[in-house]
């Protein structure tokens, strides 16, 4: 019997950006594998 190992990886990145850079980042492509969370602060 195979024993499967489920590893996370976590990063956070703080990053202080305009409108412009903040769509640029939305568009990078992610495999739906991948959990992304993003939160917007003023």
């Amino acid at each position: 019997m195979a024993i499967k190992k489920l590893r996370i990886h976590k990063r956070l990145i703080d990053v202080e950006a305009d409108e412009r850079t903040l769509r640029r980042i939305m568009r990078v492509e992610i495999p739906e594998v991948v959990h992304v969370e993003i939160e917007l602060k003023e």
